[in-house]
């Protein structure tokens, strides 16, 4: 907590990767401002990985 204190008073942010909501809520007690859960990842890859095909 006090690490994401002393970001924020500096303007900065604090981001994370939780593997399950229940991370989340813990990272985000912390002091986490941007957060990325697990699902949140699998759905941007697949969005990606589409992309990627596409340009191909």
């Amino acid at each position: 907590k006090e690490a994401a204190a002393k970001a924020r008073a500096q303007g900065r942010v604090i981001g994370s990767y939780a593997k399950d909501v229940e991370m989340g809520k813990w990272l985000i007690d912390l002091g986490v401002q941007y957060l990325s859960i697990n699902v949140d990842a699998t759905i941007y890859m697949q969005a990606c990985e589409r992309i990627a095909r596409a340009l191909k």
